[in-house]
């Protein structure tokens, strides 16, 4: 990025992590990571509002399947949907991490017949006691995991699936997305919670990559 334009200070926060940055209007960043090996290699993080020494951040990334025919995109898309999850907070004062299948699946099951709800991605998400801890220590809102959508927001169920059907027949790519949303104050270990986010969406983003290598649901 030109030196002409001032760093945000999420991206000085993350500098360690950056291979290079973009700078998007609307408070949004574009970042290319320096991990090689993580299957999570770039990351768009927008501004949703911000306060004297807090701000509240969206990091977004897409997680591309690799190796998907053409023919084969809308079965792959549709037995990954299943494995869809969310991160809910639990226990007393709301202080326990864990990982539930994603709260639109139960509403979308009965009207799509291909979609089987599966417990793969939830379990080994809440196996990682690593991974939960992090997240303890992060306490970010909200983190979704779900497939990649280009089309808008609908009203009801049944306009969903319109415009699904009509995506899956057209879509370029099967990709994953991950989602977190975070408060992060500067005066509380700014850069480390930022950072630390990073390094939880990189482990989301390889134990997806791994279910999504699998050629069918079998054992």
């Amino acid at each position: 990025m030109s030196s002409k334009v001032r760093e945000p200070i999420i991206v000085r926060a993350l500098k360690n992590n950056i291979d290079e940055w973009f700078l998007y209007p609307g408070s949004t960043v574009l970042l290319r990571l320096k991990d090689r090996f993580s299957p999570l290699k770039s990351l768009i993080i927008t501004r949703k509002s911000a306060r004297l020494f807090e701000t509240h951040e969206l990091f977004v990334s897409e997680i591309p399947v690799e190796g998907v025919e053409e023919e084969d995109k809308p079965e792959v898309y549709m037995r990954l949907m299943g494995y869809e999850a969310e991160l809910k907070w639990e226990g007393f004062f709301s202080n326990k991490p864990i990982f539930t299948h994603h709260s639109r699946l139960n509403r979308l099951s009965g009207f799509l017949p291909t979609l089987i709800i599966k417990d793969d991605l939830v379990k080994k998400l809440n196996e990682d006691t690593m991974l939960l801890k992090t997240i303890k220590k992060v306490r970010p809102e909200e983190i979704t995991i779900t497939m990649m959508e280009k089309f808008p927001p609908t009203e009801n169920v049944e306009e969903y699936i319109i415009r699904l059907q009509d995506y899956l027949e057209n879509m370029d790519k099967v990709s994953w997305l991950i989602r977190a949303d975070i408060y992060l104050d500067r005066a509380v270990k700014y850069v480390w919670r930022a950072n630390a986010m990073i390094d939880i969406m990189k482990t989301i983003a390889r134990y997806i990559k791994s279910i999504s290598e699998k050629k069918s649901d079998s054992p």
